[in-house]
């Protein structure tokens, strides 16, 4: 998967991404979350955000979640990673 068409992807689907692909990107990219719940909780392996906890809202990710996951990427690909 390439982070930048990626990060454009989250960026353009903010407010109605679907939860399942949501999942797929953070699985992609963070590995098998620890699920709590409805939560499933990832450890991204970045200091400055190390979790991410997404849900899903009737079948859509939660704005703010795809938020989240959109920020950490940015830092993986600044960085280099």
């Amino acid at each position: 998967m390439d982070i930048d068409a990626v990060i454009e992807e989250l960026e353009r689907d903010e407010s109605s991404m679907r939860f399942k692909r949501l999942k797929a990107i953070c699985d992609h990219f963070f590995g098998q979350p620890r699920i709590k719940g409805s939560h499933h909780i990832y450890a991204t392996g970045v200091p400055e955000a190390p979790l991410v906890n997404i849900q899903s809202d009737k079948g859509k990710a939660k704005p703010y979640q795809v938020r989240q996951v959109r920020r950490v990427l940015e830092i993986i690909r600044d960085r280099g990673d």
